[in-house]
Parts: C-alpha cells; sequence; structure tokens
C-alpha cells in the first residue's frame, strides 16, 4: 500500500542512505508498527537493519515531519484511509 501510494519501488523501502530522509521506508515502519504490530527488533530484522534503536528514531522522524510539513501528513492519512478500506 505504502509503495503504490507513494508511486514508488518496493527496493526503496530497504534502501538506506546515512544522512539522507527515506519517506518511504519511514511510512513502511510507521504502518508496520502501528498497523502490523511489529515490534521494533521485527521491522529491524525485516529491513536488515543492524538495530532496532534506527527503527524508533525512523518513527520519531517521522511524526515529527507530520507535525511540519501538511503533505506528508496528507500521505500518511491516504495510506492509512487505504489500509482501513482493505480491512473491511
Amino acid at each position: 500500500v505504502v509503495t503504490t501510494i507513494l508511486d514508488c519501488d518496493r527496493s526503496e523501502v530497504h534502501q538506506s542512505v546515512r544522512g539522507r530522509q527515506n519517506l518511504v521506508r519511514m511510512m513502511a515502519i510507521h504502518f508496520a508498527h502501528r498497523r502490523g504490530q511489529m515490534t521494533y527488533r521485527e521491522i529491524a530484522a525485516a529491513l536488515d537493519m543492524k538495530h532496532y534503536s534506527a527503527v524508533a528514531s525512523s518513527v520519531r522522524r517521522l511524526e515529527q515531519l507530520c507535525r511540519e510539513n501538511n503533505r506528508v501528513r496528507q500521505l500518511r492519512r491516504a495510506i492509512q484511509a487505504d489500509i482501513t478500506q482493505d480491512q473491511t
């Protein structure tokens, strides 16, 4: 759902470049944790991340972005709506 709404390739979820924000990855982590009820450790393992603290940091960064950036907030809502619709 995340990659469809953000119109990107699934491989972007697994990409990490130090010092650059990866919105696709942050959204995937957010929804895996909030909707998928995965732990930070489980998400880190699934995305081949070395430390689960990086997952927690990603969640915090996305929350901050959503507070500051209306477009990011709208994208998160669109993904949430799509996920909710799929579950009904």
